[in-house]
């Protein structure tokens, strides 16, 4: 391994541990955008979420924002089955 690919995979790893201390949108942001993924995808926000958040060159924070909607989505789901 390159010290180029160690230094990528560390970066990597350092996002996802500190990503939960970061910023994220607010709970009205995040209802507003499940609310238009709804429009937009036929009634299947997460679903919509989810294929967004596959599209390149997506901007970092309307990843955040989608991210944030698809683990809303999905504890109310949990929520829901209890």
């Amino acid at each position: 391994m390159t010290l180029r690919q160690t230094i990528v995979r560390l970066h990597a790893r350092a996002k996802r541990i500190l990503s939960p201390l970061s910023p994220s949108a607010s709970d009205g942001e995040v209802r507003g955008e499940i609310w238009r993924l709804g429009n937009r995808h036929r009634g299947w926000p997460l679903e919509g979420a989810l294929d967004e958040l596959k599209a390149p060159g997506l901007p970092n924070a309307r990843a955040e924002l989608l991210r944030a909607c698809v683990r809303k989505l999905r504890s109310d789901q949990a929520a829901s089955c209890a």
